[in-house]
């Protein structure tokens, strides 16, 4: 006689396969969904956290290394820059110094006013150095770069180094300008009093016109600047405008050179006709003038040629 608890066979056969069929669902449902255990799923998620840091630290590192990198050069460039602005200081101690010892020597009756003229240029020239040299010192600071000095520069944190520097160095030859008009005064007086000859005059009227020519080169330059800044020319617009304008340059300054060499020519033969010169002296003065000449042409075909790019540039 069977047990009143014991359960019955078809029971026991529905409740197996009740749970036979539960397994099977969740087999079914586990690999559909991609389910992973707990502790598998903490794993993958540590795995992905530690790969995030790891690639910020790695971040982090390269863009200190770079930053390293960077002081180290500002570093090496500033002590080179600041020794170069220390040699331009004690340049200009010495130059003062100069200046000095000409006053002196004119007091006494032993120096002549042109040494003081000659004397107070370079401490000019040695000032100007200063500037620039403190200016240069200043950008690679900033930059961490060697300064730049092209027309296409760009702002170093919106200040124009170029600028400034072509700015203080056209205080040079206007202070030149100004030693050589006093010159030709001085020539000029001489001419008259018959202890000069027209070619002493002439040489310094060249020196005038030679300084001249570069004063207007400069100012150009600004200008050509200042117009690339304001985007009125490009880069290779900006360029070539300043190629033009030292070419331009150096014409102005070769013509009276020229032109002097040709008297330097008519003297020679004078003085030759006269037993004063030799055939020597006669034929390096025409060799002076050839030279010159040469250099003139080159200088007219270099002109022509950035001409030429210009108009080709503005065709396009």
């Amino acid at each position: 006689m069977r047990d009143q608890h014991e359960p019955r066979d078809e029971f026991v056969e529905r409740l197996q396969s009740t749970i036979s069929h539960e397994v099977r669902r969740r087999n079914s449902l586990t690999e559909s969904r991609g389910w992973t255990p707990r502790w598998q799923m903490k794993a993958a998620a540590g795995m992905a956290a530690l790969v995030i840091v790891s690639m910020a630290i790695g971040g982090a590192v390269v863009a200190l290394a770079y930053q390293v990198q960077d002081n180290e050069r500002r570093d090496s460039l500033s002590a080179v820059y600041l020794r170069q602005f220390q040699l331009a200081q004690q340049r200009l101690q010495l130059a003062q110094a100069e200046v000095q010892t000409a006053e002196q020597r004119r007091v006494t009756g032993l120096g002549t006013e042109e040494a003081i003229l000659e004397s107070r240029q370079k401490v000019a020239e040695a000032e100007v150095a200063v500037k620039v040299a403190q200016l240069q010192l200043e950008e690679v600071r900033l930059t961490a770069r060697e300064p730049l000095n092209d027309v296409s520069s760009p702002l170093a944190s919106g200040r124009d180094f170029v600028t400034e520097r072509w700015r203080i160095e056209r205080t040079v030859p206007l202070l030149a300008l100004e030693l050589e008009r006093t010159r030709l005064r001085v020539a000029a007086q001489r001419f008259q009093l018959g202890t000069a000859d027209s070619l002493e005059v002439a040489a310094v009227e060249v020196r005038v016109s030679d300084i001249e020519a570069g004063i207007l080169a400069f100012s150009q330059k600004i200008d050509i600047r200042q117009r690339f800044l304001k985007g009125e020319f490009d880069a290779a617009m900006a360029g070539l405008r300043v190629q033009e304008v030292m070419a331009e340059q150096r014409r102005k300054a070769l013509l009276p050179k020229v032109e002097f060499a040709q008297k330097g020519i008519q003297q020679a033969q004078a003085k030759f006709a006269t037993g004063m010169a030799t055939t020597i002296e006669v034929n390096e003065a025409k060799l002076r003038l050839l030279q010159l000449q040469t250099e003139l042409a080159m200088t007219d075909l270099e002109l022509a040629l950035v001409r030429r790019k210009i108009d080709q540039l503005k065709g396009k």
